[in-house]
């Protein structure tokens, strides 16, 4: 035990750095840097995607879509009572 307080003592020595020493530097520069512009870029995909929700917000399909044709008022009709829809 007393051989662990012996290597420990150096460590409780170390003075408490100044203000001034202690800086983000280039690093923290860079991460700022990529923190912008994942911001920017979230942000200019999101604008894209409400513009698009938008502009399709009330369109109509022209075409059923391959393999998912439109079911027939009989078709519905029977889906609807036997629980599949």
């Amino acid at each position: 035990m007393h051989s662990i307080l012996v290597a420990l003592a150096p460590l409780a020595a170390d003075p408490t750095p100044k203000d001034d020493d202690v800086v983000a530097g280039w690093g923290g520069f860079a991460v700022f840097i990529g923190l912008c512009v994942a911001v920017a870029l979230i942000g200019y995909f999101l604008v894209r995607s409400l513009k698009t929700a938008r502009k399709n917000l009330y369109v109509e399909p022209e075409e059923p879509v391959e393999g998912h044709p439109e079911m027939s008022p009989e078709a519905r009709r029977d889906a609807e009572r036997s629980g599949e829809m």
